[in-house]
């Protein structure tokens, strides 16, 4: 009886969140915008000093220097993902800062 009553609440749960259905393994926490406290926070890349970007996670003073000098010659980061087109910065680098920078 106590199994039926899970799979019974189980499938009502369900049924009023039909997001769930469609793709449950979705995570709400990475499509949800920052709140306003969150965004004051992060560290604008396209204004932040070689100090504030190296004191960022995994970015050194070197790595800071490479974002200041490609952003001298490029000009403005129109998105955070175009931080990868700097020497050292990768895939992995950008999972660490994604919920930290911003531009």
């Amino acid at each position: 009886m106590k199994k039926y009553l899970a799979i019974a609440a189980a499938t009502a749960a369900l049924s009023m969140s039909p997001s769930l259905l469609a793709n449950p393994a979705k995570d709400t926490a990475l499509t949800t915008p920052p709140s306003a406290a969150a965004q004051a926070s992060r560290i604008n890349i396209n204004s932040a000093s070689v100090k504030e970007l190296a004191g960022l996670p995994g970015i050194g003073m070197k790595k800071a220097a490479a974002i200041i000098a490609y952003r001298e010659e490029h000009g403005d980061f129109i998105t955070i993902d175009d931080l990868v087109n700097v020497k050292g910065i990768g895939k992995a680098s950008m999972v660490k800062l994604a919920d930290k920078i911003t531009i």
